[in-house]
């Protein structure tokens, strides 16, 4: 239930000095954590400054979302969950996602908490993945640039991280 409590159990920072190196949150943190978790705000817009930790949890977040979903007690959760998420190019999205996966393929303690999320071997890029289960038409994740193509894809959750860049700041579509 506590998406902080996640983050100091799941992720480690590169400060072994504090907290042995877990990610306890501090106080601008857990301000972002509650405005993701708190499903009244609606859309919800996060700005702070460059090294605020925003991508990261936006990243733990994501984990911490798919792990939830698998808790329910609907035998099909794994197609009722469905994740866009957006950078100013590709390859930085993919970075995301690629860390993501890493999460969900390599943490102990991720698997302890949430042992229904496995990868599904069958489709598992850095573009997009699905988890077992997930027989749907949309993946689980889906991760591009700010100009990918999501036409046709449904999501229930779509996060746009760092969109803006110099180049498309140019740009009338921004």
């Amino acid at each position: 239930e506590s998406f902080p409590l996640y983050m100091a159990l799941v992720h480690e920072t590169d400060m072994p000095q504090q907290f042995a190196g877990k990610a306890i949150a501090a106080e601008h943190h857990l301000e972002m954590m509650a405005a993701l978790v708190d499903d009244n705000l609606g859309h919800t817009v996060i700005v702070e400054p460059r090294d605020a930790a925003k991508t990261t949890l936006t990243q733990a977040f994501i984990e911490w979302l798919l792990g939830r979903a698998s808790l329910s007690k609907d035998k099909n959760w794994a197609n009722r969950i469905r994740i866009i998420y957006f950078r100013n190019a590709a390859h930085t999205a993919y970075q995301v996602s690629l860390a993501i996966k890493a999460v969900l393929e390599g943490s102990a303690w991720y698997h302890n908490i949430f042992p229904k999320v496995a990868p599904d071997p069958l489709k598992w890029s850095q573009e997009e993945w699905r988890i077992k289960g997930n027989d749907a038409k949309d993946p689980a994740f889906l991760a591009m640039g700010y100009t990918g193509a999501a036409l046709g894809s449904r999501a229930d959750y779509i996060f746009l991280d760092d969109v803006a860049d110099e180049e498309n700041m140019k740009s009338q579509q921004m």
